[in-house]
């Protein structure tokens, strides 16, 4: 209430200047009309509506208002101005001592919110007409075709994009568009010469195309991927500078190849990392090598250390003085050829560098030598050495739950609604995670959980369907940490679970649901078995599962850790069940089928995972899987491709969250 007694006393002064000074004079409306800038008709209206009526009215019927009216009218104005409704100005006036508890900071407050708003949605259309203008620069008038197209591409943008981050990619597209024809040209020379895409011929252009990107997309890898994907999805989007989609399959491939040998070195999190748009530094850093060496100046000389000098401090930009990233980077060009052609530095003016740099005690202060490459630190082990088979729990079965836990905490739209996920961990790492779930969100995680959501969701998809067909039991061969029995929204169908797993790990489950207070559903049976060794369908039958009766089964993550004569002969039992049972799996692609980035993504994950004692021990061929499947018995056999699991399940997507593309699903059906 002190607010609005100073709301009214503020009334009171200004009201001063109409001096209505005496309490018994009166004003007709016209004069107070002409005194209050106001019309006669306001003054009409806000009579009508009991917002200000006039204190009197003559023999006649004219209005007349009195020095209280004109304080009103004062106040009225004055919250008009703050944007307030007639109907929020009356509660404010109206509000006594004993009011109704509406307050002029109350509205204010709703107010400034309701401003705020607006404020956003302003700078919301301001980005998007700003992102207009780059799509329409190229001056004159453009006709109603140039708009209706540039509203269809920015419609199509925008299911990827962010308004801000578009005007971005749009804007510093215009500052590096005048270096692309050039390069594009180059590369319709190479394709027109016949240049392999996969050959070092090609690995110049590929340097280029991939130092443009980056400085286009400000090294933002995450960022160039989404726009990829809408490439790939949205076959309609023009083409900027005489590109085509036949050239960019081209320079892809050459690109891939490159990014692989970077993998292979310092990993997918190390490549998103690096510093990317520091290219040209290192081009005219390059030069000067050169022209140091061409005209003779010798490595101990002062301008040799000044470059040794530039290349140590370049380099320490580039990995963001990170010593590990470092010692990678150095590793990758001191062993793969593939990038040391068309780098900037050649292999001699790399040496020459080198030479002067041992030369300066400063010069090499924090450099690291670099290490032989990654794939003769940790030799693949042995099947025998698999720690799951000694009775130890899954640490990729937790690595798995963790990562379906952060896309609770992380990704918006859910592909996969999990409220048991978090709990299921245990009460220290929910916690851990819940503080911090960004600790696994390096492009690695983001890949791997796009994933591990696209095979849950499938399989439960599929489900789906089954139950609608009558099929009361689902099996989950390899459960790990497998949530759905404990969120299963068919138990009231009849729907039975039976999750399958080695001894060991279903141990080590049972006592996570216990400690973090998981009921296990009646509906649930635990089956203990080890596929490489132990009879799965005997150990189905003693657990109640019926062989004459149709089930959905999953088999996701495993076979993968299993040697193909066990993958098929766990397929061999499932073909000896009743009509009407389907089988989801994933599995891994046979390396000649898999890109060069793919494929170093592939070992890169397969030493990690043999290092923890759990390495992958089988891949197929597509084609070759499916006769297989077929020639068991099943009636179909197909597998869902990572485009057809991305236009299911992250369509327009703009966290850029995919399907991956190195393993892949089947679908069979008996």
């Amino acid at each position: 209430m002190q607010g609005l007694r100073r709301f009214r006393a503020a009334q009171a002064a200004a009201t001063a200047g109409l001096r209505v000074d005496t309490p018994g004079m009166l004003l007709k409306v016209g004069e107070l009309a002409r005194r209050t800038g106001l019309t006669v008709r306001t003054l009409h209206h806000y009579d009508s509506v009991g917002l200000l009526h006039p204190s009197a009215r003559t023999e006649r019927g004219y209005r007349l208002y009195s020095r209280d009216d004109v304080a009103r009218l004062h106040g009225i104005q004055t919250l008009r101005r703050l944007g307030l409704s007639l109907a929020e100005v009356a509660k404010v006036l109206d509000a006594g001592e004993g009011g109704d508890g509406v307050t002029l900071p109350d509205i204010l407050s709703r107010h400034m919110g309701v401003l705020d708003q607006e404020i956003v949605q302003a700078q919301a259309l301001r980005e998007r007409l700003r992102a207009m203008r780059s799509i329409l620069a190229g001056g004159g008038q453009p006709e109603i075709d140039d708009w209706l197209a540039s509203l269809s591409m920015m419609s199509t943008f925008e299911r990827y994009f962010s308004a801000a981050e578009l005007r971005l990619v749009l804007e510093r597209w215009q500052r590096c568009q005048t270096e692309w024809p050039p390069l594009v040209r180059a590369v319709r020379e190479a394709m027109a010469g016949g240049v392999p895409a996969d050959s070092m011929a090609a690995q110049p252009l590929a340097r280029r195309w991939m130092d443009l990107s980056a400085r286009w997309m400000d090294g933002d890898l995450a960022l160039l991927q989404r726009w990829g994907g809408m490439l790939r999805e949205q076959p309609d989007v023009p083409l900027p500078n005489g590109m085509d989609r036949a050239l960019l399959d081209y320079i892809d491939q050459a690109v891939g190849l490159r990014l692989a040998a970077w993998v292979k070195h310092i990993g997918v999190d190390g490549l998103q990392r690096l510093d990317k748009t520091l290219e040209p530094e290192w081009q005219a850093l390059g030069e000067r090598a050169q022209h140091l060496m061409a005209v003779g100046t010798p490595p101990q000389s002062a301008a040799a250390r000044q470059l040794a000098h530039a290349w140590q401090a370049l380099l320490d930009r580039v990995v963001r003085h990170d010593a590990s990233l470092r010692a990678g980077l150095l590793s990758a060009h001191e062993n793969e050829p593939l990038l040391q052609a068309g780098a900037a530095f050649t292999p001699e003016a790399r040496r020459y560098v080198q030479q002067a740099a041992a030369l300066d005690p400063d010069a090499t202060s924090g450099q690291t030598m670099a290490p032989r490459p990654h794939q003769e630190l940790h030799p693949m082990p042995t099947p025998s050495t698999n720690i799951v088979r000694q009775g130890q729990p899954s640490r990729s079965a937790l690595g798995v739950a963790s990562l379906r836990a952060v896309h609770q905490l992380l990704d918006d739209p859910l592909i996969l609604p999990d409220p048991v996920a978090l709990p299921l961990l245990g009460a220290a790492a929910e916690a851990a995670l819940r503080a911090d779930p960004y600790t696994l969100n390096d492009p690695m995680s983001r890949a791997l959980r796009g994933a591990l959501v696209a095979r849950s969701r499938f399989v439960e998809d599929e489900l789906a369907r089954c139950v609608a067909a009558g099929v009361r039991q689902y099996v989950v061969l390899g459960a790990g940490l497998d949530t759905f029995a404990y969120r299963n929204p068919y138990q009231g169908d009849g729907l039975r679970v039976f999750e399958v797993d080695h001894p060991g790990t279903q141990r080590w489950k049972q006592q996570l649901l216990s400690e973090a207070g998981i009921a296990v559903p009646a509906a649930l049976q635990f089956v203990p078995a080890d596929l490489e060794r132990d009879d799965l369908a005997s150990a189905l039958r003693q657990a109640g599962f019926r062989a004459d009766q149709a089930a959905c089964i999953s088999w996701m993550g495993v076979t993968m850790y299993l040697t193909a004569d066990a993958v098929l002969a766990t397929l061999g039992t499932v073909a000896n069940l009743a009509p009407g049972t389907c089988l989801c799996f994933d599995y891994s692609l046979t390396a000649t089928l898999l890109n060069p980035i793919e494929r170093a993504i592939g070992e890169v994950l397969g030493r990690q995972l043999a290092a923890i004692g759990e390495p992958w021990l089988s891949a197929f061929d597509p084609e070759q899987l499916q006769g297989r499947l077929l020639a068991l018995g099943f009636s179909t056999a197909q597998s869902a491709t990572p485009d057809e699991l991305n236009a299911r399940y992250f369509a327009r997507r703009k966290d850029g969250l995919r399907a991956a593309s190195a393993v892949r699903i089947m679908r069979a059906t008996l």
